[in-house]
């Protein structure tokens, strides 16, 4: 067999994150109120667990905190509906987190277009 360079963990990872979000997107029996994405998957070495990093979006911190809860109730669903999307030998127990890094790049990027345009603004005027 040929070693492509990649770990399988790196393969079933990308396998769990595509499975995840697609049903996410399709299959949960209720709207989140924040969009949410997955960001990455961990597996452990065994492949058992799978760590699943989710950003939500939303200007509210009250509807990312109500989605994250919600998608915790439906962690059981998202689980027994994986080897529909992912076919393996064993479905990994999942363990959701939240990932806070897009959020924070993107409040970021936000402050710094603003003070930009309050620089530009400052200028114009002198």
């Amino acid at each position: 067999m040929v070693n492509s360079g990649y770990r399988r963990s790196d393969r079933v990872e990308a396998s769990v994150q595509r499975a995840v979000s697609e049903i996410i997107a399709r299959e949960l029996p209720e709207e989140l109120p924040a969009l949410v994405t997955v960001t990455a998957v961990r597996m452990s070495p065994d492949l058992r667990h799978a760590i699943i990093f989710v950003a939500c979006f939303s200007g509210d911190e009250d509807l990312v905190e109500l989605s994250f809860s919600r998608l915790l109730s439906m962690q059981g669903f998202i689980r027994s509906l994986l080897p529909r999307y992912a076919p393996m030998k064993y479905v990994p127990n999942l363990h959701f987190e939240r990932d806070d890094q897009v959020a924070f790049g993107t409040r970021v990027v936000s402050d710094l277009g603003r003070l930009v345009q309050e620089a530009d603004a400052r200028s114009g005027h002198e």
